[in-house]
């Protein structure tokens, strides 16, 4: 995996997630955790070397870079490919902003998640200039940063 450190850097949110996880490593332990959008797959990793048993989905897999996880194509709007009330966590990490219907990727976490399962949410903050410029120029709070281009897959 190509060495981005954002889970060491305390600007990162990535960074807060990991601390939060690790503090609440007893909750995971052997707990089923989606993880979407999965992104490079950083944060399915501290899920499993915690212990927990991360399912990761985003809409570009082929980002993905963790081995021994596997990453599903899925579009939280179409539907998670899972049964309701399988899981134990969700983690949707900087990506419910992206979403066109968020009340929709709610009812949809909401179904899979168990009773009494936990629901856990970053999105950026884009109350400062820095963050609003870079989110301007390049559809990120991370100007520059690795994400992916926005572009259109064709299915079928």
């Amino acid at each position: 995996m190509e060495s981005t450190n954002y889970e060491n850097n305390p600007k990162s949110i990535k960074y807060h997630v990991k601390q939060y996880l690790i503090k609440n490593k007893k909750r995971i332990e052997k707990k089923i955790v989606v993880d979407l959008p999965a992104g490079n797959g950083i944060t399915s990793k501290i899920i499993k070397d915690l212990g927990g048993i991360p399912i990761a989905y985003d809409l570009f897999p082929e980002y993905f870079k963790i081995e021994g996880i596997t990453c599903e194509r899925a579009n939280v709007l179409d539907k998670i490919p899972l049964d309701s009330n399988t899981v134990d966590f969700v983690l949707c990490q900087e990506g419910i902003e992206h979403f066109s219907d968020q009340f929709k990727a709610l009812q949809e976490f909401n179904r899979i998640l168990k009773p009494n399962g936990s629901l856990i949410i970053t999105t950026p903050n884009y109350s400062n200039l820095r963050a609003r410029l870079s989110y301007f120029l390049s559809e990120s709070e991370r100007f520059n940063s690795i994400m992916p281009p926005m572009k259109l897959i064709r299915y079928g």
